[in-house]
C-alpha cells in the first residue's frame, strides 16, 4: 500500500501537520483509556514537547510507517513506574518528618500540608472520584493521628 494514501481520502485521519484534520464521523475500534490527569498530560503535552526538540531522532523508525515515535504502552509504562514511587515515598516521608519535628504546632502544619500533597497526588495521579478521595484522605489524616501525641 506504500507510505501514504493519494487523493481526497489521503487526509481523512488528519496529517503531521494537522492531527486534529480528521473527519469528524470515525470511529475507532480500540479507543484509548481513561487516563489520569498525569499520564494524557505525558502522552500528549510532554510527548509533543520531546517531538519538538528531537529526541525522537534517537529511536529507530517505524518499520510499518517510517516514522519516529513514542508508543503510548511505554509512556504509561513509565508514568505508572513515577506515580508508584511516589506513592510508596509519601507516606516514608511523612512519618520521617513527624517523627523529627518536636513541636506540635510543628507537627500540625506538617499533617496539614501532607494532606494537601495527598489530595493534589490523588487527583493528579488517579482516576478517583470525590467520595474515594475524601475517605483516601480522611483515612491517611488518622494513620498520622499517632504521630500529633507527645513521645
Amino acid at each position: 500500500m506504500g507510505k501514504s494514501l493519494n487523493g481526497e481520502d489521503g487526509f481523512i485521519w488528519g496529517s503531521i501537520k494537522n492531527r486534529k484534520g480528521y473527519a469528524p464521523d470515525l470511529v475507532a475500534l480500540k479507543a484509548r483509556h481513561n487516563e489520569d490527569f498525569f499520564s494524557t498530560w505525558v502522552t500528549e503535552k510532554l510527548t509533543a514537547f520531546l517531538l519538538r526538540i528531537g529526541i525522537d531522532r534517537l529511536k529507530k523508525p517505524s518499520t510499518v510507517s517510517g516514522l519516529r515515535g513514542f508508543h503510548d504502552s511505554s509512556l504509561l509504562q513509565l508514568t505508572f513506574l513515577i506515580t508508584s514511587l511516589l506513592a510508596s515515598l509519601l507516606p516514608i516521608a511523612s512519618i520521617s518528618i513527624l517523627y523529627c519535628v518536636n513541636s506540635m504546632s510543628a507537627r500540625l502544619g506538617i499533617i496539614a500540608a501532607f494532606n494537601i500533597v495527598l489530595s493534589l497526588c490523588l487527583s493528579a495521579f488517579t482516576t478517583a472520584n470525590r467520595s474515594e478521595a475524601f475517605a483516601i484522605t480522611a483515612a491517611y489524616v488518622n494513620l498520622r493521628r499517632a504521630f500529633v501525641k507527645d513521645r
